[in-house]
């Protein structure tokens, strides 16, 4: 049962050296884009917690919409969840969600399509 009013994060697309099957990446250049990454997402993340004056809950339920824009398919929801890895703890980081162990974090749906533009969006509900 969801009690709050949603969440809502929009993110920046997840570097190319986050993607579990990027070829011919090294551990220097994947560790510097995790960095920047979840330095990004840890300011735009506590924006959205501030301005929706977001108070942490005790569970909650996270969904996830992906659209991308260009040439090729849309990516498999396992890649997008390990490549949004960053952001997940820039999220714990910020206290948008207590943990994110399984007592703690329950992850919603998730949906990677193809479309005019190209975004993350991340919706946070508490979960009693």
């Amino acid at each position: 049962m969801v009690t709050a009013a949603p969440l809502v994060i929009n993110l920046p697309w997840p570097p190319k050296y986050l993607w579990p099957n990027q070829r011919g990446r090294s551990y220097r250049a994947q560790d510097a884009a995790k960095a920047a990454y979840r330095e990004e997402v840890y300011y735009i993340a506590r924006a959205a917690k501030d301005e929706a004056n977001w108070e942490t809950p005790e569970r909650v339920r996270v969904s996830i919409r992906a659209s991308r824009r260009g040439p090729g398919p849309a990516p498999d929801s396992d890649g997008l969840i390990a490549a949004l890895k960053s952001a997940r703890d820039a999220c714990t980081s910020v206290g948008i969600w207590v943990d994110d162990d399984p007592a703690h974090w329950e992850l919603g749906t998730v949906e990677s399509l193809k479309g005019d533009r190209t975004e993350v969006v991340i919706t946070v509900e508490e979960k009693l």
